[in-house]
């Protein structure tokens, strides 16, 4: 099989290949960007004819390189490799021409400003002109119109990630800092920026006019909740300098200012959870904040700030009365937890010639309700007893008099009562 590879009729390769099984291979040499045209023909064999003269058409596309996700402000690049070729190549974007440039030395490089642009995904189409290949090269052919049409390239601008600075000391402030094209601050310029702010989470917009000053506007965020704002900002100029634009994406994080929380007295085994409130400056609430909690200087556990700016950890402490200290970012508190006796021990005179002796313990109320059915420790000298409540909450243990009688008189007898890991101990005088 004979092969003649062609551009715009010029023979720029010939090859024979053998025919095996009925195929033959021509392999494409590497080739510029243009359009080329493949033919071949048959000289037929002793079982078949001299073919046809076969002829197909083929493009060779250039190779394009676009930077991906480009950050508004940012220069997006464009890049293609087209070989030994000459000419110019048009750029536009959204249908919008944009630019042109010379292809230098077989490549074409082309910087895109991204300023005058929105975030979002957008098309780039191209445009050539010259004689080294087809113009239709950045073309398709479109059965329904039966014309070219460009062959749109997806670009995409992403936002500018700004972020308020938490360890400043005063997050409440944005700065809108006016430059030119090479980052020089317009320390002269004058005038009012529009601003346009945009919740991302809720899409409630607010639009704010603040005033320049030495090319520098102040914009007031104090009032904004934390979480993530698309803000578009448009100077109108003075008579100095020219109107400028530009999109970026804020994300406020307000600076905990303070720290709330009260005292807290429970009683033992009830539930209970104690809170403590961080807040910026006027006053809000602000969530996502870390804070740590500690009970006489031992960390307990560390809890985020919800939406409303509240924290909190459940109790569950033995009676006793403790310091609880909560800490967010630079701010501490301290205050006092008590926590009561659910256990009461009445106290007895003891004698020794006594008969009998009765030690009576009571279970407060939780919930409105008594503790019925509950184990209670006893100690007595130094002995343990064991009693369950009634129905009321009450426990009585009998302490007979063969107990008593090795008592001595004069000397002091020491008593207690346990329910869980609550103890109340009491200590009298025997008598005789």
């Amino acid at each position: 099989m004979n092969f003649t590879l062609l551009d715009n009729e010029s023979v720029i390769d010939t090859k024979t290949s053998v025919v095996i099984n009925g195929t033959a291979t021509y392999l494409i040499p590497e080739l510029n960007v243009g359009r080329y045209t493949l033919k071949a023909q048959s000289a037929g064999d002793t079982k078949h004819y001299k073919s046809d003269l076969y002829s197909a058409s083929f493009k060779v596309a250039p190779k394009i390189s676009i930077t991906p996700d480009v950050v508004i402000g940012d220069d997006g690049i464009i890049t293609m490799e087209l070989g030994d070729v000459s000419g110019v190549i048009a750029v536009s974007v959204d249908g919008e021409l944009d630019g042109s440039k010379k292809i230098a030395e077989g490549k074409f490089i082309y910087a895109l400003s991204t300023w005058v642009l929105l975030v979002g995904n957008h098309t780039l189409t191209f445009e050539y002109t010259g004689n080294s290949f087809d113009k239709n090269i950045f073309n398709y052919w479109d059965n329904e119109t039966a014309s070219y049409k460009p062959i749109e390239y997806r670009f995409h601008i992403a936002p500018k990630q700004t972020e308020t600075k938490s360890d400043s000391d005063n997050d409440n402030l944005f700065e809108i800092i006016l430059e030119d094209e090479n980052g020089t601050v317009l320390s002269n310029a004058t005038g009012q920026i529009v601003v346009e702010i945009i919740n991302q989470f809720t899409q409630e917009v607010e639009h704010i006019i603040i005033d320049v000053i030495n090319g520098i506007a102040t914009l007031d965020i104090s009032k904004f909740k934390d979480g993530n704002y698309l803000i578009r900002w448009n100077y109108l100029g003075d008579g100095k300098h020219t109107p400028i634009s530009k999109q970026l994406t804020l994300t406020i994080t307000h600076k905990p200012s303070g720290i709330s929380a009260s005292d807290l007295t429970l009683l033992y085994t009830s539930k209970a959870t104690y809170y403590v409130t961080v807040y910026t400056g006027s006053g809000e609430g602000i969530s996502g904040v870390p804070v740590t909690f500690l009970i006489n200087n031992r960390v307990v556990k560390t809890v985020t700030t919800d939406s409303r700016g509240v924290a909190g950890i459940s109790i569950s402490q033995n009676p006793g009365s403790y310091h609880i200290t909560a800490k967010a970012d630079a701010l501490r508190i301290t205050r006092i937890l008590t926590v009561t006796h659910l256990l009461s021990l009445k106290t007895v005179k003891v004698k020794k010639s006594a008969k009998k002796l009765f030690l009576t313990a009571s279970l407060k109320k939780i919930n409105g309700k008594y503790l019925k059915g509950k184990k209670i420790t006893f100690k007595f000298n130094g002995k343990k007893y064991t009693a369950k409540t009634n129905k009321k909450g009450v426990c009585k243990l009998t302490i007979k008099s063969k107990v008593l009688k090795k008592l001595k008189a004069g000397k002091k007898v020491t008593y207690q009562a346990t329910y869980l890991k609550d103890t109340v101990k009491k200590s009298v005088k025997i008598r005789k």
